[in-house]
């Protein structure tokens, strides 16, 4: 632990005159030793130090505590070393509904199905969609989104996950857009 007085420098733009301001800042950093004997030979207390934020801990932190929860979901064991005949990851059987929306590709329309389906089927399942980019992943989710956020009773929910906030957020933004044009299309048939 490193205890002491800082000065911390701040500007926003390159020409505006900095603000300084000093304070008492304790920094916790966990290194080897032999980097902290450098560390300690460069940084003193009262010395200018520049720091810079590498990382968020936020999705580290995420990922521990999901980890240490993982062994109480029942399908752990599915997800860890899953089989063929895993009937987690089968496809559920096919029910009447059908899908009409021509903005999306063959594949597009059988995985916004075979979530539906999913969905309906007694079985608990995993569904993921994964693919290079470019191929509108969002947007196949955000109408997977929508067709099962009409099918929600009080004991189902929907876990939407990314692999980053920046990812989630563009998610968010498709399942938004998702709703907006199905008002549109009903506004449209109530104004004819």
């Amino acid at each position: 632990m490193i205890d002491g007085t800082w000065t911390i420098v701040q500007s926003k733009k390159k020409e505006d005159k900095p603000t300084v301001r000093e304070t008492r800042l304790q920094i916790e950093i966990y290194i080897s030793g032999e980097c902290y004997n450098v560390f300690l030979k460069d940084h003193n207390v009262n010395k200018f130090m520049n720091i810079k934020r590498l990382t968020s801990l936020t999705p580290i932190k995420r990922h521990i505590t999901a980890i240490t929860n993982l062994s109480e979901w029942l399908q752990y064991k599915s997800l860890l070393a899953p089989t063929l005949n895993d009937p987690y990851y089968q496809v559920a059987e096919q029910s009447d509904g059908t899908i009409e929306d021509h903005s999306f590709s063959h594949e597009q329309t059988k995985a916004i199905k075979i979530a539906v389906n999913m969905f309906d089927d007694i079985q608990e399942r995993f569904f993921l969609i994964d693919g290079p980019t470019s191929i509108s992943k969002s947007k196949t989710v955000a109408h997977v989104v929508g067709h099962l956020l009409k099918k929600l009773d009080g004991d189902k929910e929907i876990l939407i996950c990314a692999p980053s906030n920046t990812a989630y957020y563009e998610l968010m933004k498709k399942i938004l857009d998702y709703f907006n044009q199905i008002n549109q299309t009903i506004q449209g048939k109530i104004q004819k």
